[in-house]
């Protein structure tokens, strides 16, 4: 009869041990990579958002502004006169955002045009610019009655005088001097400047929201109230 050498069975449990051993410091060093590079990239995410704020330059004394210079939180939405999902964000957004974040000075907020949707917009957003230049607290009423007289995109609807017409249904613009901006295309710097900036940071359509320099893949409320609220904590 052949008797069992106990020696077998203790280098056989040795051995196990050795080897969880070996894959418990895999794992670990692993988990040690996989948390490194996610604090690399969140990291790369703080200073890019950054980067993208000073772009944004939601300061600006010569841009479209709403709310508390002093809020932690920078939204800025990228938009365009033509656009009918814009026209949508600002009847049914818009005001919910104004309501719950910029009148109670939670967030400073900001436009900027991004132009397609042919020359007649570039047009809108010249003029909605220069009655900016009029009086800044004009331009917001005034670019509402723009966006409530939209046609459809594919027509070319924003000619100087419609332009100058509606601008009729705003207290306080000069018709005579906003017709005059609007034909010596006296806000075309700044709007130039507007779309450069949104194709640098990869706008390609509007509306696009950004919170504090992050760009949102949705523009309805729920997403932008939300990356508004993770912003504030």
């Amino acid at each position: 009869m052949t008797k069992r050498n106990p020696q077998n069975k203790g280098d056989s449990s040795g051995g196990q041990r050795v080897f969880v051993g070996i894959l418990i410091g895999l794992a670990v060093v692993v988990v040690g990579v996989v948390v490194w590079r996610n604090s690399q990239r969140a990291a790369q995410n703080v200073a890019s958002s950054k980067d993208v704020i000073n772009q944004l330059g939601v300061l600006n004394a010569e841009q479209p502004t709403l709310g508390s210079t002093a809020a932690k939180v920078q939204v800025v939405v990228f938009e365009n006169f033509k656009c009918p999902n814009c026209r949508n964000f600002e009847q049914d957004v818009f005001p919910k955002i104004k309501a719950n974040y910029i009148d109670t000075d939670k967030i400073f907020y900001g436009f900027r045009s991004l132009l397609f949707l042919g020359e007649d917009a570039t047009t809108a957003a010249e003029a909605a610019q220069c009655v900016f230049q009029q009086k800044p607290e004009l331009f917001w009423p005034y670019a509402e009655i723009i966006f409530r007289a939209q046609k459809a995109e594919n027509l070319t609807w924003a000619t100087p005088s419609y332009l100058t017409e509606i601008a009729e249904n705003v207290d306080g613009v000069n018709r005579d001097d906003l017709r005059k901006c609007i034909d010596e295309r006296g806000a075309r710097e700044i709007v130039a400047a507007d779309n450069a900036l949104g194709r640098r940071l990869g706008v390609t359509g509007t509306p696009t929201v950004f919170v504090n320099g992050l760009k949102l893949t949705f523009y309805d409320y729920g997403t932008v109230a939300r990356a508004i609220d993770t912003a504030l904590k």
